[in-house]
């Protein structure tokens, strides 16, 4: 919202269990202070920021179910605003966010 910082996905692949797993990571636009914000063996995905800037609503496949999680960027560990989702989170988080209306 502040134009300052993007959060972005990066997708990963644990071989072992030929399975991949996503984490959100942040960015300054300015060029420094890039750190991974989830981590864990799960797909993170689709975040979006809150018209204020602090927060991150996410998708997350977390606990083996598909929901909606939230994140203070600054810090802290992931809360889930709504932890069973219908399989069409990913559209909800997006029209939160104003795409797809």
């Amino acid at each position: 919202p502040d134009g300052k910082r993007v959060v972005y996905v990066i997708k990963r692949m644990d071989r072992k269990t030929n399975r991949y797993f996503a984490d959100l990571h942040l960015a300054s636009f300015s060029g420094g202070g890039k750190r991974r914000l989830t981590r864990g063996d799960w797909m993170d995905s689709g975040p979006v920021w809150s018209p204020d800037g602090k927060r991150i609503a996410f998708v997350s496949g977390r606990e083996d179910k598909t929901g909606i999680w939230l994140l203070d960027p600054d810090g802290g560990e992931a809360e889930p605003l709504i932890p069973r989702a219908t399989q069409n989170c990913n559209r909800l988080v997006g029209v939160a966010h104003g795409a797809g209306s």
